[in-house]
């Protein structure tokens, strides 16, 4: 809608209002078209499209026939009718309104104190030139479709609506828009010039806000901008202005006229009293105020709307350095109070002081009541409950006052003392009856005893304990005898280098002997260090040396012998007793060429080097086998010799006489096995 002023002409000025024009053909560019005119509030209106329908002779103020012309379907076309968005609303400034650049404000209407009413009879409609599209476009890109960037619109113009990034088109006047739109000049991020483009009055509506900053419309002026106001529901909300002259307001709002900080003004509120809260604001950078209240007061913090209010709860002020009741003032009306000096010697009466966070007493503090004719612990008494002296023992006990007429008495404890004697009495006032007259000490060990001389005022006689009949290894002398521990012996335990003797008492404690003192970790040297009476048992060892290698499926890849090569060796063990090594190996042959008539023999030597180390002979066995398992020699001596396999084969000229071979290391005896390395060398050569 429009006031009847808006009726007056704008002046004219150059103007450029360039308008798209839609190229026949999918893969032609939009090219644009610019005329020289001003846009006035009623005759400024798109230039047809040469390709659309239009004809040579319209002018640029001629509105095109929108009924008659044919669109072009070969490419978007960013002239077609808005597409409306869902639950939009149909309120908004007047539809024929153009765009000012020269920095004038449109007039949408000035409310007045009268009421949403006023003006109503002086506003008009202007021409109707929206017009609903014959069929909707499917999205992405077409008007009303969902955005991100102005790349996503065929109109290259994507801007914020209530329903979020919608696609919009290019405009020349308000009449090119819905009526809850406004052709205002947008950045689309593309075009270097200014574009006017159909813009949503209220894309704010309902936004959670802290402040009116939350709720700006970059294409709003001044007095359009929403403001952030609070809700029924202790919550914070954008509203937007009622505009125009008839107050106009989004579908579900009613129009309030609020005292805000810019003034009175006429407001757009939610008939349901609160704003929804979407799925879309329940997220960081929607944040509103919202209020804990009671009858201390009245504290804020802000939330997201889904959020229950994290606001302190206001409470009592108290001496803390916080603000409790939230009234902005900090441990306010708390100096000055009547208080109590407290301690451990009484109360006195005070005045309160708070600062910094921290409350103090200040008065006299009271102290423990003394002989001075003062009230020292502030109860009301002078002088009282200091009792009285109490000196003496034995026979000079006595007592006297503490304090009489502010003065301290004295008490003598030794009044009426005597030398002390064998009678029952403390003669000399010392606390002690019958003391210093000396023990009597009789006996020898544990049968010696020692007795007062004078018990219960009567002089004594020791009488020596009795003896026990055995000694203890106690350190004590239990038969009475004149000696201690006497009568235990020398124990011996261990094997080995375990093998010691220990006193079965020593210092006064049994002892026993403990066979595995002195023992070691075991090593490869034919003795028991660890005093189990085996020898070089439970030895650890590298991997290489204890190798899982027990069945022919396992047998380790020595790798390839060839002919004529320096011999291939390599060390293990057989440890413990049932371990056996397999090994497998290819004998390579060098050349396969022999002269003419000539064949060509080739031998394996196989040569077992038994462990050489501490203790017994450790012999073990060597046996040779084919690539198929089959045994092919051996030798089973159980001895320290060397052993050494010999195997040969007839090669031929030409063919590959290579062969791979089994190897399998063992001990036919207990002890055959060691914990020394045994070494294996195998040698390829040609006979």
């Amino acid at each position: 809608m429009r006031n009847k002023s808006m009726e007056t002409r704008l002046d004219l000025a150059l103007v450029f209002v360039c308008v798209p024009l839609v190229a026949i053909g999918v893969s032609m560019l939009s090219l644009v078209a610019c005329s020289d005119f001003e846009p006035t509030v009623e005759d400024v209106e798109i230039q047809p499209d040469p390709g659309s329908g239009g004809t040579a002779d319209e002018g640029p103020n001629t509105v095109p026939d929108e009924g008659s012309g044919q669109q072009d379907t070969s490419s978007p076309d960013y002239g077609q009718p808005y597409v409306g968005f869902p639950d939009a609303g149909n309120g908004g400034e007047d539809a024929n309104t153009a765009p000012d650049e020269g920095g004038s404000t449109p007039d949408h209407g000035t409310a007045s104190d009268d009421g949403p009413d006023a003006g109503e009879d002086d506003a008009e409609s202007g021409p109707d030139t929206w017009v609903e599209p014959i069929d909707d476009p499917e999205c992405p890109g077409y008007m009303g479709c969902s955005c991100e960037q102005p790349e996503d619109c065929f109109s290259g113009l994507c801007v914020p609506t209530p329903d979020g990034h919608r696609c919009t088109r290019a405009c020349s006047t308000g009449g090119d828009c819905q009526p809850d739109e406004l052709c205002r000049v947008v950045d689309n991020g593309i075009a270097a010039d200014a574009t006017y483009a159909c813009l949503n009055r209220w894309p704010t509506a309902c936004r959670p806000c802290i402040g009116d900053s939350d709720c700006a419309v970059p294409w709003l002026d001044e007095d359009e901008q929403p403001s952030c106001i609070r809700g029924a529901n202790d919550d914070s909300f954008c509203a937007p202005m009622a505009v125009g002259s008839t107050l106009e307001c989004p579908d579900g709002y009613e129009v309030e006229r609020l005292d805000l900080e810019r003034g009175w003004s006429w407001v757009c509120l939610p008939l349901a009293g609160s704003c929804p809260c979407d799925a879309a604001w329940q997220r960081p950078g929607f944040e509103m105020t919202c209020h804990v209240s009671n009858e201390f007061g009245t504290c804020e913090a802000t939330r997201l709307c889904h959020q229950e209010c994290p606001a302190a709860i206001p409470g009592p002020e108290t001496c803390d350095g916080a603000d409790n009741d939230c009234d902005g003032t900090v441990d306010d009306d708390l100096t000055g109070l009547a208080c109590e000096v407290v301690n451990d010697f009484g109360a006195c009466p005070g005045t309160t002081r708070c600062a910094n966070g921290h409350e103090t007493c200040i008065g006299n503090a009271a102290s423990r009541e003394i002989c001075d004719g003062a009230d020292n612990d502030c109860d009301g008494l002078t002088d009282e409950d200091l009792g009285t002296l109490s000196c003496g023992i034995g026979r000079c006990r006595h007592q006297v006052n503490y304090c009489r007429d502010g003065m301290l008495q004295f008490c003598n404890p030794q009044e009426g003392a005597t030398a002390e004697s064998c009678n029952g009495i403390d003669d000399d006032c010392d606390g002690l009856v019958d003391e210093d007259m000396g023990k009597v000490t009789c006996g020898l060990g544990l049968c010696t005893r020692t007795v007062d001389k004078c018990i219960g005022g009567k002089l004594q006689i020791c009488v020596p304990l009795g003896a026990q009949n055995f000694e203890k290894c106690d350190l004590k002398d239990n038969d009475c005898d004149g000696l201690t521990d006497e009568g235990y012996g020398v124990e011996t335990c261990g094997i080995g280098p375990c093998r010691h003797s220990v006193d079965t008492c020593a210092g006064g404690i049994p002892a026993e002997c403990d066979p595995f003192e002195g023992a070691t970790m075991e090593i490869c040297n034919g003795l028991d260090e660890d005093c189990d009476g085996h020898a070089d048992n439970a030895l650890s060892y590298p991997a290489l040396l204890m190798e899982p290698n027990n069945d022919i499926g396992s047998a380790i890849n020595l790798g390839d012998v060839f002919e004529g090569n320096p011999t291939r060796s390599f060390q293990a063990m057989i440890y413990p007793y049932g371990d056996s090594d397999y090994y497998m190996f290819e004998a390579v042959e060098g050349d396969h060429s022999c002269p003419l008539g000539w064949d060509q023999d080739y031998k394996i030597t196989v040569t077992l080097f038994n462990p050489v180390g501490p203790g017994d002979c450790h012999g073990q066995t060597v046996t040779l086998y084919s690539s198929a398992g089959v045994e092919l020699e051996s030798d089973m001596g159980a001895n320290c010799l060397t052993h050494t396999l010999e195997y040969k084969w007839d090669g031929e000229c030409g063919p590959d006489d290579s062969r791979k071979f089994f190897l399998r290391i063992g001990a036919m005896y207990e002890n055959g096995v060691s914990c020394m390395p045994y070494e294996i060398r195998v040698t390829m050569t040609k006979i």
